[in-house]
């Protein structure tokens, strides 16, 4: 495969990734809601309203990137770190929400550590993006990014901490906050990455091309997806534990 096609195929992988993510959080509240036995209506109205809210802000994501808004690496603090300001004032707010912790305890808690597997595709794009030059050594895990551990393990831990009547409430607990740790991790180091006066990696290139389309969708949504789904992962373990 050459460059140019690998390039595009990662492109369009990221593009899936994204459009997967949206169909599970889609399918997670209508089981969810399908379980609290709300009203066909008023489930519908909750799906559809949540899933227009979340193509705009792809949309807002996708046509900044398409003026180069995200490039400029040399503000302070850089444009890049708005992207997640958003994501995470409505993370916060969902764990505080009554009606959202319904959600929550009507979802298998299975259901949300499995759901980290996807990381494991994000790893190997990541991966193919270095052998392209696309993608600095240390976000790749051959380097210092170690991820692809959360999503590997995600496979295997749903069944360990849930099995049968034995459930592992502290392990999964710490799980999830070894994941958050991960996320952290990847998210300063392309931070310290980037062309920036605080760039700490010097070696090329970039991770400049995390602020262009699609590739901003990973900061901009998958990202905050992934450490939305541990932090309700723990608010769920906590409320079922009581």
């Amino acid at each position: 495969m050459t460059t140019f096609n690998l390039a595009n195929f990662c492109a369009l992988t990221t593009l899936l990734i994204v459009f997967i993510l949206l169909i599970c959080i889609r399918k997670a509240l209508k089981l969810a809601c399908k379980r609290l036995r709300i009203q066909a209506y008023n489930a519908n109205a909750i799906v559809r309203f949540t899933s227009l809210g979340l193509i705009l802000w792809i949309a807002i994501l996708s046509f900044l990137s398409y003026l180069e808004f995200f490039i400029f690496f040399d503000s302070i603090p850089p444009r890049i770190a708005l992207v997640f300001i958003p994501p995470i004032i409505l993370i916060f707010f969902l764990l505080q929400h009554r009606f959202f912790r319904l959600l929550l305890k009507a979802l298998s808690e299975q259901s949300l550590i499995y759901f980290q597997s996807f990381r494991i595709i994000v790893e190997l794009m990541f991966y193919m993006l270095f052998t392209i030059s696309l993608l600095p050594y240390q976000m790749t895990f051959l380097g210092l990014n170690h991820d692809v551990i959360v999503g590997i393990t995600a496979l295997i831990a749903g069944n360990l901490f849930f099995f049968k009547n034995h459930r592992q409430q502290v392990a999964a607990i710490l799980w999830n906050v070894s994941g958050i740790i991960m996320l952290i991790n990847i998210v300063t180091i392309t931070a310290l990455s980037a062309p920036s006066t605080f760039r700490v990696f010097l070696n090329d290139p970039s991770s400049s091309i995390i602020g262009t389309f699609p590739y901003i969708l990973i900061p901009g949504f998958i990202v905050p997806v992934a450490l939305g789904v541990h932090l309700f992962s723990i608010k769920q373990l906590l409320l079922n534990g009581r």
